[in-house]
């Protein structure tokens, strides 16, 4: 989608963009983990299955800024590039499971897989870095996500969802719209709450869209249980120490304002 195909140029272009990534993040969040909690579960190969929430616009600036400079490689908008706007993770028991896991991935999901990221095969000094976790071991894997409708009848194939369908689907799309405006306008105070309502009236009046099939580049986490119970004891002191200002450090940490601290 060109700036001019929706006149809108610049940073605004960029922030329409973001804005619509986010909306469909949130609106694809429920189907995409339940298409992921078929992985593993018969095997005992995955103990959880859980659904991260969507990446926030400002950690879309932020990587924007700090990884995505280069406007030859990435030309705008730079939302396009951003691949784990929708992303979930799943945790094993032992390497065994995992590796099972992943071999299942491959059996189902085949060309759907975009790339690999494994901490494992990297060298210490990497893997043992800030912006990994400081040795935080994970496998990292973008698929491209292409969500289905209901069947048309007994026995009949699934067909692709498409814009028009997410549209059609009148309360979940608004669900989505408010869901997004929760997270990065009244909780983040990133931008008003009139640019997702822009967003929301640019995926209704784009010429062709609603004919189109959704897919999205997505991410999905493989975590062995130890690793996992790691992040969690010490993600919020990780967040702080990636955070570039104290705002991002503040919007970063703000699903953890109920957190109390055992005497």
């Amino acid at each position: 989608m060109r700036a001019a195909d929706i006149d809108i140029f610049g940073d605004a272009y960029d922030d329409a963009m973001g804005c619509m990534l986010l909306i469909l993040s949130h609106y694809l969040g429920p189907s995409f983990i339940e298409r992921l909690r078929q992985l593993g579960s018969k095997t005992r190969a995955a103990t959880s299955h859980s659904l991260l929430p969507p990446k926030l616009l400002v950690r879309i600036h932020e990587k924007a800024e700090s990884e995505m400079s280069d406007d030859k490689e990435f030309a705008t908008p730079k939302a396009q590039h951003v691949i784990d706007a929708l992303r979930a993770e799943i945790v094993s028991p032992s390497a065994e499971c995992e590796l099972a896991l992943w071999g299942e991935m491959v059996e189902t999901m085949g060309d759907s897989i975009l790339g690999v990221r494994n901490t494992f095969q990297m060298d210490e000094s990497i893997s043992g870095s800030a912006s990994n976790g400081y040795g935080m071991q994970e496998i990292q894997i973008s698929i491209l996500f292409a969500p289905t409708s209901d069947p048309i009848d007994d026995g009949g194939e699934r067909a692709p969802l498409t814009f028009g369908d997410m549209l059609a689907d009148e309360a979940g799309f608004k669900a989505a719209v408010a869901a997004a405006i929760a997270a990065n306008v009244k909780v983040g105070d990133v931008q008003e709450e009139e640019h997702y309502e822009k967003a929301e009236a640019l995926f209704r009046s784009l010429p062709g869209l609603g004919d189109r099939p959704i897919q999205v580049v997505s991410e999905v986490n493989l975590l062995l249980s130890h690793y996992h119970g790691m992040r969690k004891a010490l993600h919020v002191s990780w967040l702080l120490q990636r955070a570039s200002t104290l705002r991002a450090a503040s919007i970063d940490c703000m699903g953890y304002k109920e957190l109390t601290v055992p005497e």
